[in-house]
């Protein structure tokens, strides 16, 4: 039997418009939210230059989350709560 890991699962990627936070409130109404809960990440096509100009240290290989009032698009992932319904998730 494998263990359970609460390792989140990349699930969409959205625009950083109006039309890409309607679908995000729409996911967020339909999701168990006993159950899982969103992660987002912030995406950027030129996360180094956003970097200089937020005076921010860039980091090469690195994940470099831009920060989401600055995404281009979101990276949203889904992630299981440690504990469901007041009991610990079996391993």
């Amino acid at each position: 039997m494998s263990k359970r890991t609460n390792a989140p699962v990349y699930t969409f990627k959205v625009k950083n418009n109006i039309l890409g936070r309607v679908f995000i409130k729409a996911v967020k109404k339909k999701l168990n939210s006993q159950r899982y809960y969103l992660v987002f990440r912030g995406r950027h096509s030129d996360r180094k230059k956003l970097y200089t100009k937020l005076n921010m240290e860039y980091k090469p290989g690195t994940q470099n989350d831009v920060p989401l009032n600055h995404a281009e698009t979101f990276g949203i992932y889904i992630k299981e709560k440690l504990k469901y319904n007041g009991n610990a998730q079996n391993s």
